[in-house]
């Protein structure tokens, strides 16, 4: 499981510079052999090509929306600390309100509304499940906040005329930055599904380069006579989600 950062990282990568399945008619439908080990589409693209680099993509944006997520959540505590109890009781309200809401629906609706204007891409997935984890990450900061704040070295601090300020930044940020990638791997496995469910409901992140969702519903319809150009990425998305349970595990 050490290698499992380095793989992730490395088809993030794969999906951002490598480059698309090219299209080559002649090859349509063609069964698994050794140039193709997966076969290719009915566009003549290489399977197995497709698939790691629709596996890079639905990982970058997956990897990218929880630390857009962890970075709104610190963004919006240390605005509410400073804010005082007004601010802290204003943030506690918008995160309970928005926790109401289904994760996936809210992604959902802010993926539709964010890719109306400019069509769907990358940004508007990454905002989308970031959104819609803000909430949990911030409900969870903020009581491991009210727990630090109610330390003998917190209480010391005040006592010598420390700031909220200096408090936030040099007594709470060590402890929330260890809260923080505990809550990245806790929460990874649901970026994860939420977006390949994402993916799959056509909010693709690029047709040349789609992800895993977005493959398993292009090819939903071959799955009789042509399994693997569905059962494969679906078998990646389950793989991914177990892996990164696995990493839950281990961290929490």
């Amino acid at each position: 499981m050490r290698f499992f950062w380095p793989i992730l990282l490395a088809l993030g990568i794969l999906s951002l510079y490598g480059k698309p399945a090219s299209v080559s008619l002649q090859n349509a439908w063609k069964l698994p052999s050794a140039a193709h080990p997966l076969g290719c589409s009915p566009l003549g693209e290489d399977v197995l090509w497709m698939l790691l680099v629709g596996t890079g993509s639905t990982i970058f944006i997956s990897l990218t929306a929880r630390l857009l997520s962890s970075f709104l959540s610190l963004l919006s505590l240390y605005a509410a600390w400073i804010g005082g109890p007004a601010g802290e009781g204003l943030l506690n309200r918008a995160s309970e309100a928005m926790i109401t809401i289904p994760s996936l629906l809210l992604a959902m609706a802010f993926a539709f509304l964010s890719a109306s204007g400019s069509g769907s891409g990358i940004v508007s997935m990454v905002l989308a499940v970031a959104v819609s984890e803000w909430a949990m990450t911030t409900r969870w900061l903020s009581g491991r906040i009210r727990e630090y704040s109610r330390g003998d070295y917190v209480t010391a601090s005040v006592l010598m005329g420390a700031g909220r300020r200096h408090l936030f930044m040099y007594q709470f940020m060590p402890f929330l930055t260890k809260d923080l990638f505990l809550l990245f791997v806790l929460f990874l496995p649901s970026s994860i599904m939420t977006v390949a469910i994402l993916e799959f409901l056509g909010f693709s992140s690029g047709i040349e380069k789609p992800g895993l969702g977005t493959m398993v519903a292009m090819y939903q319809d071959s799955v009789f006579f042509r399994p693997l150009l569905s059962l494969a990425p679906a078998f990646v998305i389950v793989v991914l989600v177990w892996l990164s349970s696995r990493m839950r595990k281990q961290h929490s």
